[in-house]
């Protein structure tokens, strides 16, 4: 937003002024909101067959109410706030599209934009407007965020807006957590979902800020059903790009919009704008940036957005937070370890032909008997190349696992062979499924993860699953396990016929099979078949470190299970210490 863009009093038509520019290209933006233009001239020719008009003077009003309001802080603190065009054409196309009664066309309106683009500035201007001067008899407004605090941001910006503009300050009364008009008996609050009740509300306008941090759509499916008694109730969302690949509300949002756009559902109450690069540009080069920053060179800052994409060049970890948060990308995770991409060019499949009397090493992980327990195998191949060790390796303990020397020298193979194997009980895949969390059903019914009764896993069942993989021509040298959670069932194994191996879950222990997991991934030297289970767990890992530079995967920071994962670090650390006879060398299948 800045008061530098030219008068709306100028334009007849500004949304579909800046529509034309879009479709014409003679304004940079990506091509979901070429799409969103094209939707408005589309509408504009055909949507009269569907009772919808385009109230071009309704769409001039909610603009120039924001002229009413003043940039509250910054460099244009004080002075009156106008719409860039290409709010103009979000705020334009709420208000102005009709349906044949009169009331609003669009109910939801979805907008996804990078940070610093005034996201908040023209939420609190749309929540202002819907409560005091949309003529809602009884008008509630309410902010919504996942914690109170959250809401308050959007809310203390039309807070200040109000305190700004004595001809507001007229109509409205100000306090903390409300702005209210006892004239009309409507009110403006802050709402988040740590209230203790969202009943009661019959709200005709919500902001929703920051959707990507819902965990659930428990509190968005509250308020949708609390507006069912208004006549024409908005929602009116803004959020940046979420964490790709994850079972959420805004993932579900952002997928149902982007299919709205180019024409795979229809949905005339619907109002997408989502601003991002283009899949295939490259988001070092600043030429594409304007796609998804339409606010680049206003409260968008070039020489800000050059260091921050100069230190995510020079610092990798860094790379996924610019992306999301300045390109409106959606990652893996803002702390991901291992690129997705990168994980599944060695996807290539797992030939059992070739395990078969090979010596291989096991990880279990049975990190929580209320979800998910992991196994994975890890068969070295071809010919074997001493190592110097990081670290030496922590003591088995005795009676579970053949002595070592002190200090062992690893070894590399050529290339290794991973199989992973997975359980969880029955109460867990259903409460993922009711919390709208990563959904287990359809793995468990694809034959990925094996589904246990009752509400936590069934160690004898996966006692039983072991002892039947070493049956095969499987040749079994060790089992690594945690003992945190797993002495009774190694024990058990250990009367099998098993070698367990203890295997603490230290820094010093991982760092070894981390930093070799990496370097083998990125020359291509692993090959998992690309099981889809613990591939979602290698996207969620987010690595740590401690003074020393050493490397493990985090439990608490990661951005969801890992357990496949540890365990696969667990078999890989045993595999480098590896004495067995291996295959010789052969090619990639």
């Amino acid at each position: 937003m800045t008061p530098q863009t030219r008068s709306t009093n100028t334009i007849s038509d500004p949304v579909g002024d800046y529509a034309r520019r879009i479709v014409a290209g003679k304004v940079a933006a990506g091509r979901l909101i070429k799409l969103a233009c094209e939707r408005h001239m589309r509408d504009l020719r055909d949507a009269a067959k569907r009772g919808l008009r385009f109230d071009a003077a309704a769409a001039l009003q909610s603009i120039q109410f924001f002229a009413l309001l003043k940039h509250s802080k910054g460099e244009w603190a004080g002075q009156p706030l106008t719409l860039g065009p290409w709010q103009q054409f979000i705020v334009g196309s709420i208000f102005g599209w009709k349906r044949a009664d009169g009331t609003r066309r669009f109910r939801m309106a979805y907008d996804e934009l990078p940070r610093k683009n005034g996201k908040s500035t023209m939420a609190a201007g749309v929540g202002l407007y819907l409560a005091f001067f949309s003529g809602e008899p009884g008008a509630e407004v309410y902010t919504a965020a996942t914690k109170r605090d959250q809401a308050r941001i959007v809310h203390s910006e039309a807070v200040r807006m109000v305190k700004a503009s004595a001809g507001l300050r007229k109509r409205v009364k100000v306090f903390r957590d409300n702005i209210s008009s006892e004239r009309t008996n409507s009110k403006y609050e802050p709402l988040g979902a740590d209230a203790d009740t969202l009943d009661g509300l019959h709200p005709n306008g919500v902001i929703v800020d920051d959707l990507h941090a819902h965990k659930t759509r428990d509190m968005l499916d509250v308020l949708e059903t609390a507006t069912g008694a208004r006549r024409e109730p908005l929602i009116f969302i803004i959020t940046t790009a979420g964490v790709a690949g994850k079972a959420t509300v805004c993932q579900d949002m952002h997928d149902y919009g982007i299919k709205l756009l180019e024409g795979q559902r229809e949905d005339d109450t619907f109002f997408v704008f989502i601003a991002t690069i283009d899949q295939g540009d490259d988001w070092k080069d600043e030429k594409c940036w304007a796609k998804a920053n339409p606010n680049l060179g206003v409260s968008v800052k070039l020489d800000d957005l050059r260091r921050k994409r100069d230190k995510a060049v020079e610092m990798p970890s860094a790379q996924a937070t610019f992306r999301q948060k300045h390109l409106n990308e959606w990652v893996q995770s803002i702390e991901v370890w291992l690129p997705d991409d990168r994980w599944m060019r060695n996807a290539k499949p797992v030939d059992d032909k070739l395990l078969g009397g090979v010596a291989s090493y096991w990880g279990l992980d049975l990190a929580n008997t209320l979800d998910m327990c992991a196994l994975v195998g890890v068969w070295p191949q071809g010919k074997l190349t001493p190592m110097e060790p990081q670290e030496a390796a922590e003591k088995p303990a005795a009676g579970l696992a053949k002595p070592e020397p002190d200090k062992p020298r690893p070894v590399l193979a050529e290339w290794y062979d991973v199989k992973a194997w997975f359980w969880v009980p029955e109460e867990a895949a259903a409460e993922r499924a009711r919390s709208n969390r990563t959904n287990y059903r359809t793995w468990i019914e694809q034959g990925f993860i094996t589904e246990t009764d009752g509400e936590t896993t069934d160690y004898d069942l996966i006692r039983t699953d072991l002892n039947k993989l070493r049956d095969t021509p499987y040749r079994i040298e060790e089992v690594a396990f945690d003992p945190h959670n797993a002495t009774q069932l190694a024990n058990q194994l250990v009367t099998d016929g098993f070698t367990m191996f203890q295997f603490a879950q230290t820094i010093t222990n991982f760092n070894e099979s981390m930093t070799t997991l990496e370097k083998l991934i990125k020359e291509g030297r692993i090959r998992h078949g690309g099981h889809p289970v613990l591939r979602w767990m290698v996207a969620n890992v987010t690595a740590v470190r401690n003074g020393l530079g050493q490397v493990m995967a985090s439990r608490k920071k990661s951005a969801d299970k890992i357990d496949g994962f540890v365990a696969l670090l667990m078999a890989l650390a045993r595999a480098l210490f590896a004495k067995g006879t291996f295959r010789p060398s052969i090619d990639w299948i």
